[in-house]
């Protein structure tokens, strides 16, 4: 799904960069909606 290196996401609770991986992610045809499960990858 990347082509290289991690996805990160900002924080915006904590003010941070998190690097991040995904636990699962689904498609809703009717409502068009995707839904998203990312894990903070701690080194």
């Amino acid at each position: 799904m990347f082509r290289g290196g991690q996805p990160y996401i900002h924080d915006p609770f904590e003010e941070r960069d998190v690097k991040v991986v995904f636990g699962s992610l689904a498609y809703d045809g009717t409502s068009e909606e995707f839904t998203f499960e990312l894990f903070e990858d701690k080194d």
